[in-house]
C-alpha cells in the first residue's frame, strides 16, 4: 500500500515540468522601479530619468523613477537592502560614490559596497563652480586669487557631504590653499537656489542644476571639473583649461545598482538594455540636453571601475579629513 502511494507521488512529481529556480527568461513581467535617494532636479536624478526612458524602450516594459531623499542618501538604500522582497531585480537604485561605497567615506556605515550588484553606469558626476551675475569674480582665476587672500572664508553652497559638489571645492582649496567655507544643502537644486538668494558667494553643484541659470544670465559658471567641455556650455572651460588642475578630472560614477542577491539573469538583461540605450542617438541627445556626460559600462566592467574609483578617492577623502 505504502509502496504504491510512494510510486504514485514519484510519478506525479516527474510529470511536472522542471523549472529552474534561477530561470529569469521572462524578466521583466512587471514595472521596474529605479529609486533615487536624492532630490529631483539634480544630475543624478536627471541621469536616472533619461536612462529609465531608454531601458523601458529596450525592455518593452515600464521603468519608473522614484525619489526618496533623506538621511544623506543612505536611508532608502538601507531599507531596500534589508527588505528581502525587493531583491528580485524589479527594485533598482541610482547611486553615486558616497552612497554606494560608504566605507571609503565613513568609519561607521549602514552597509558596504559588497551588499550591491553593479548593473551599469550611466554618467560621470561633474563638478562645477559658479557665481551670481554681479559677483566680483569674472573668471576662475579671479575667484581663486580672491580666495587665497580672503581674510574670512568665502562661503559656498553644496549638496551631500562627500559628494561631487562637496569634494570639488575641497580639492580646489586643498590644492591651491584657498580660504573657503562650505554650507551644506539637501541637493544640487537647493545649492543653486542658495546661490541665487545670496545666502552664499559661490555655488558648487552638478551642472544640470546650474546651466539653466547660466543660460538666462542669473548665474555665471566659471569652470567645470570634467575631462572635456560640456556641449551645453562650450564657452565654459574645464578646471585644467582654466589653469587649475586637480587629482581627478571627474569625481564620481553615477550608476544603477541592485541588491547583491538580485538574480543574475535579471541584472544581465538590464545591462544589455543599458548598452542598447547608450548606442541610441536619441539617448545621447537627451543626455546632452540635461548637461550630462554619458559613460555607460555594465556588469563586471562597471564593478571593476567602482573598485578603481575607491582606490583613488578613498585616500583623498582620508587625506582631506573627510573620513568620519
Amino acid at each position: 500500500m505504502y509502496k504504491k502511494m510512494a510510486m504514485f507521488f514519484l510519478m506525479l512529481f516527474l510529470a511536472v515540468p522542471f523549472i529552474p529556480a534561477t530561470s529569469y527568461a521572462a524578466f521583466p513581467e512587471k514595472p521596474i522601479t529605479i529609486m533615487v535617494p536624492y532630490n529631483p532636479g539634480g544630475g543624478s536624478d536627471s541621469s536616472a530619468r533619461v536612462m529609465a526612458k531608454y531601458i523601458s524602450k529596450y525592455l518593452n516594459n515600464p521603468v519608473v523613477v522614484s525619489n526618496k531623499p533623506g538621511g544623506g542618501g543612505f536611508s532608502e538604500p538601507s531599507r531596500i537592502l534589508k527588505t528581502r522582497n525587493m531583491h528580485d531585480g524589479y527594485m533598482l537604485m541610482l547611486l553615486g560614490g558616497i552612497n554606494v561605497y560608504p566605507e571609503i567615506f565613513q568609519q561607521q556605515y549602514p552597509y558596504m559596497y559588497k551588499d550591491f550588484k553593479a548593473v551599469g553606469n550611466i554618467s560621470l558626476s561633474i563638478g562645477c563652480i559658479a557665481v551670481v551675475k554681479d559677483a566680483p569674480y569674472k573668471t576662475m582665476k579671479d575667484f581663486v586669487e580672491a580666495a587665497k587672500k580672503a581674510s574670512t572664508p568665502i562661503k559656498y553652497s553644496r549638496a551631500a557631504s562627500g559628494g561631487t559638489s562637496h569634494i570639488t571645492p575641497v580639492l580646489l582649496a586643498d590644492t591651491y590653499k584657498l580660504s573657503l567655507e562650505d554650507v551644506p544643502y539637501n541637493g544640487d537644486s537647493d545649492a543653486a537656489t542658495a546661490l541665487l538668494r545670496g545666502e552664499v558667494q559661490v555655488g558648487s553643484a552638478n551642472p544640470a542644476a546650474l546651466i539653466p541659470h547660466h543660460k538666462n544670465g542669473t548665474i555665471r559658471i566659471l569652470a567645470v571639473l570634467s575631462p572635456a567641455r560640456l556641449p551645453a556650455i562650450p564657452e565654459v572651460p574645464t578646471f585644467k583649461e582654466a589653469g587649475y588642475e586637480l587629482p581627478l578630472t571627474a569625481l564620481s560614477p553615477i550608476g544603477i545598482f541592485a541588491p547583491a542577491s538580485a538574480p543574475d539573469g535579471a541584472v544581465e538583461k538590464l545591462g544589455v538594455a543599458m548598452v542598447k540605450a547608450s548606442k541610441d542617438p536619441e539617448f545621447k541627445k537627451d543626455m546632452e540636453k540635461m548637461s550630462l556626460m554619458p559613460y555607460v559600462i555594465v556588469g563586471e566592467e562597471f564593478n571593476n571601475h567602482m573598485y578603481e574609483f575607491a582606490k583613488v578617492v578613498g585616500p583623498i577623502i582620508k587625506k582631506l579629513g573627510l573620513y568620519k
